[in-house]
């Protein structure tokens, strides 16, 4: 095993032969503490996709190589992790650390029989399962009755705070045919 030492005690680990794959190493992740990673392969040439466990939890992101304090020109650099805001447990090391990332607010709209101001609230989420079945319980729930399924969507923005959501949305939820939600990207 090819074994490349970085700063801060960060590593990775190439897989032996001509086609050397980096898939496992020490990152600095969010709450500033070192953790094995196990890294899969590369879909860009600056990340690759990785998944960490802290917390007892395996937190879905990428690494990527960067500078641990970036205003000093010579500084080394370190293999960083960086959690997805949709991914598995995005919200643990910023549950836990008070750190301030993107969270995931939903905006929802029931359909015609909706046009009231009180349904146009924003409310929040830790991660797109959430949301997901947030938006999935309302067909069947009392308090949305008539749930229009053509028409019911829930629109997804990532945000610093509820006030920082912009008016295109970054994800939409809606029933498909057989009512399965479906994400679709803007």
């Amino acid at each position: 095993m090819n074994m490349y030492a970085h700063a801060i005690g960060t590593e990775l680990e190439l897989s032996p032969g001509p086609w050397s794959q980096v898939f496992r190493g020490r990152a600095y992740c969010p709450d500033g503490v070192v953790r094995r990673v196990m890294i899969g392969t590369p879909d860009t040439f600056f990340t690759c996709p990785a998944r960490v466990k802290a917390f007892g939890k395996w937190v879905s992101g990428f690494t990527t190589m960067g500078d641990l304090h970036s205003k000093s020109s010579d500084s080394e650099k370190v293999v960083m992790f960086t959690p997805l805001p949709q991914g598995k447990n995005c919200g643990v090391f910023y549950k836990w650390t008070g750190v301030r990332s993107l969270k995931l607010y939903a905006k929802w709209y029931g359909g015609s029989g909706y046009s009231h101001p009180m349904f146009n609230a924003i409310e929040s989420f830790d991660s797109l399962v959430e949301a997901k079945k947030a938006f999935g319980s309302r067909l069947h729930d009392t308090f949305y009755p008539c749930v229009n399924t053509k028409e019911t969507r829930m629109f997804l923005y990532y945000a610093t705070s509820k006030h920082a959501v912009g008016d295109d949305p970054d994800l939409v939820l809606r029933f498909g045919k057989c009512l399965g939600i479906q994400v679709e990207r803007n």
